[in-house]
């Protein structure tokens, strides 16, 4: 195998290695453990590879037996993370291992090759389950570093070849840095455009599901919050107990009391979990049946145990491929609620225990801590593009018929004159969410009187504008006045999905509260807040037209104070270049089917005949070009071979190499002609005198102190002749060859063989 010799390949390989771990660290949840990780890595590979490359000339014992030691470390250090953490991960760590203890070994390209795989894999987990945008920066490092690595890697392919002064030749005639950068620069330029641009494929979203994972919540207590998580002995959940504070909601709808004046009151932006789905959800988390006329409680919980050993929580028969699957990552600590689409089939969470009230809302023994994962199966039906639970028996409506005991009487008169030309209770709920919509304002600026216990009347006659809150606690109210039962939801919408991802990313202000009626014989979901949408299904053929919407929505959530920061300076400029570049797809894409249907309309009319005639023309003179070619290539020798012998030599030895080089079995730049001669003697074994004469012709005229004479110079002619006539015929087989690697070249030789002969 080949030896590395030229330096910078062990620079790019360094840079794509610790690109690759890095990758893979991040994904793990213990983001302090990061830079310490990064740090210990880093080190080890920089000695690995440093070791390797002085080492290289000569294999020790000592670099054998530091690679050996370094692999039982590793194994070990595999076996350990296996026990406190996942199998997945105890396999990445080994992987990392493996490949930091043969870099004391990395002296040839076959340890290259497998240095090059290892990155590949750490790469493609890291792909696979991160869910931040920040990783766009390993994959642009990652491939700016690869060019470089694959770059040097082929410099140095050519140095091997090269002997003594071309090894400098060829080092200043290739400058990695500059190429290495321009290839790198056009190639991540171009992936980038077609990344936005090209349409794409639906996903087929194979990934796996169910997925659970992170802590284990045990539910032997339900008294009292666990500390932290407890471990299960397979290995596949983190060990506790995690020390961070807090892990409280923010977002008041999640307590047990559910005042809405308080509702909207420093909530922050931070992301409260990663979603994957195929299809933007209400995430549910708790539901509320008790209305005083400012604050939501539940009279009668009517909560259930559920146990399961393996945490695979089933609540109606589930079919595997029927439903949509969600996956939930949680980035904070969390209340104990588990949110799920309605109408929720199945749960899997990393629990033995759940709780389950009769609105399909569940319970997790304790707090839910960051790094948490569980999957959930829900039948979610379309009605009108309302999210609808399907079919289903309510036995306690009158709970959901409960009205304040104190409510103004020009909020009932307000509900029958909204219902009073509605038949049924679905028409009724529509035209109550249609009311709201059309002659209120949302708003999160809205200050209440928090003495009045009536909030309501104040949002419906005085103020008219007010959060999400107000609104769907006035529909609720109003359509129980008018005898349709309902109840208020709690959760997060989400429907904000990250085009470079491909999860939702679910923040704090993404807490929203809507309205569940009891109709079409079952509950659908109504939205009657204005400026928010149904969570329904949509088709992005284009990730730029999703990614102007991700940047415009990040922009419409900094608050005024920071509009002039730089982060929001920088959106706004990548805002304003996305849109340009939308723009300019959208002008070229328009000139296209405008010259598309023009040139369609002028080839329906006469273009038909005009190009079919220079079709005609155009293969004629091809034809013709090449009957008369071999003439004309016959006239130019007999001309040079009477005013100039040494020309017509060169130009006989330059259609030989032509001829040949059409058969398959081209002159490379390092082969010299003496090489290339012997070469072609063992393919073509009938032209071996012609070959030979036209070879030796070449050198006497290229190297000879004594002219040419006639008679060379006829028997060169004939040979040319001869070659030409036999060697373009079907009797010669068109052959595949490759060069040897390793051919012994002369100087002088080398000389020859970059001469070129312009004419």
């Amino acid at each position: 195998m080949r030896k590395i010799q030229y330096p910078p390949v062990y620079l790019g390989l360094y840079i794509l290695q610790i690109t690759a771990v890095c990758a893979v660290l991040r994904t793990e949840d213990r983001e302090s453990l990061f830079i310490t990780k990064a740090f210990f890595w880093a080190a080890i590979y920089g000695v690995g590879l440093l070791y390797g490359w002085r080492h290289r000339e000569r294999k020790t014992d000592v670099s054998q037996s530091l690679t050996n030691v370094f692999l039982v470390v590793a194994l070990l250090y595999a076996f350990m993370v296996y026990l406190s953490g996942s199998l997945e991960m105890a396999i990445l760590t080994f992987l990392i291992g493996v490949q930091g203890a043969r870099n004391f070994t990395l002296t040839q390209h076959r340890d290259l090759y497998f240095a090059y795989l290892i990155s590949l894999i750490l790469m493609f987990y890291g792909a696979s389950v991160s869910q931040e945008t920040t990783f766009v920066f390993h994959i642009i490092l990652y491939v700016l570093s690869g060019v470089y690595t694959l770059m040097a890697d082929h410099i140095d392919e050519r140095l091997s070849l090269a002997k003594g002064g071309d090894k400098e030749i060829l080092t200043k005639g290739m400058n990695l840095s500059i190429k290495g950068g321009w290839v790198a620069a056009v190639s991540l330029g171009l992936a980038f455009i077609i990344y936005l641009v090209f349409p794409r494929i639906p996903s087929p979203h194979v990934q796996g599901f169910p997925s659970i994972g992170g802590w284990y919540y045990s539910g032997k207590d339900w008294k009292k919050e666990a500390e932290g998580g407890k471990r299960k002995k397979e290995g596949f959940y983190r060990k506790g107990p995690d020390r961070t504070t807090g892990g409280e909601l923010e977002y008041d709808g999640f307590r047990e009391r559910f005042d809405i004046v308080k509702a909207r009151k420093a909530i922050p932006n931070t992301v409260v979990f990663h979603l994957s789905s195929s299809r933007p959800i209400y995430a549910r988390g708790k539901t509320f049946d008790t209305f005083d006329g400012r604050a939501w409680t539940n009279e009668r919980p009517r909560e259930t145990y559920l146990r399961s050993e393996t945490g695979e929580f089933i609540s109606s028969q589930y079919q595997p491929k029927e439903g949509t699957r969600q996956i939930y990552w949680l980035k904070k600590n969390m209340g104990n609620l588990i949110f799920a689409a309605y109408r929720p089939v199945s749960l899997w969470f990393p629990s033995d225990s759940i709780k389950k009230d009769t609105a399909l809302c569940f319970k997790a023994p304790s707090r839910l801590r960051k790094g948490t994962k569980y999957s959930v199966a829900s039948k979610i039906n379309d009605l009108e593009g309302r999210p609808f639970g399907g079919v289903e028996f309510e036995r306690d409506n009158e709970r959901y018929l409960r009205l304040p005991s104190h409510l103004s009487p020009r909020i009932e008169d307000l509900s029958r004159s909204i219902t009073a030309e509605s038949e049924g209770d679905y028409e009724k709920a529509k035209a109550v969410e249609e009311y709201l919509k059309n002659n209120y304002e949302y708003t999160l600026d809205t200050v209440f009187d928090e003495k009045n216990e009536d909030t309501l009347d104040e949002f419906l006659f005085e103020k008219k504008r007010g959060h999400c809150e107000y609104f769907a606690s006035s529909m609720v109210v109003l359509l129980r006045a008018a005898g349709v039962p309902s109840r208020l939801v709690t959760g997060y919408l989400a429907n904000r999905r990250n085009p470079v991802t491909g999860y939702y990313e679910v923040r704090e202000l993404d807490a929203h509260a809507w309205v569940e009626a009891y109709a079409a014989q079952g509950w659908v979901s109504f939205e009657p807040t204005p400026r928010f949408q149904f969570p329904c299904e949509t088709r992005q053929c284009f990730v730029l037209s999703g990614l102007i919407r991700y940047v415009e929505d990040h922009l419409n959530r900094i608050t005024e104070a920071q509009q002039e920061s730089t982060w929001a300076r920088l959106y706004r400029f990548i805002l304003a270049c996305l849109k340009g570049l939308l723009t300019f797809i959208q002008t070229l894409w328009e000139a296209i089917v405008g010259t598309a249907a023009l040139f369609w309309e002028w080839l329906s009319e006469m273009g038909w005949a005009i190009l079919t005639g220079i079709a005609v023309a155009g293969g004629s003179i091809y034809l013709i070009l090449r009957l008369i070619s071999p003439c004309v290539r016959k006239m130019r020798l007999q001309n040079l071979k009477r005013k100039s012998p040494g020309e017509f030599i060169f130009l006989c030895y330059q259609e030989m190499e032509n001829i040949f080089g059409r058969k398959g079995i081209p002159r490379a730049f390092y082969v010299a002609p003496k090489e290339y001669q012997e070469i072609l003697q063992t393919r073509f074994k009938e032209l071996n005198p012609q070959i030979d004469q036209i070879t030796k012709a070449f050198q006497q005229a290229r190297y000879g102190g004594m002219p040419l004479n006639r008679r060379d110079i006829e028997e060169t002619y004939q040979a040319y002749e001869y070659i030409l006539k036999h060697g373009t015929g079907k009797k010669i087989k068109r052959f595949s060859f490759t060069y040897p690697k390793n051919l012994p070249i002369k100087k002088g030789d080398r000389q020859a063989s970059r001469m070129s002969v312009k004419y």
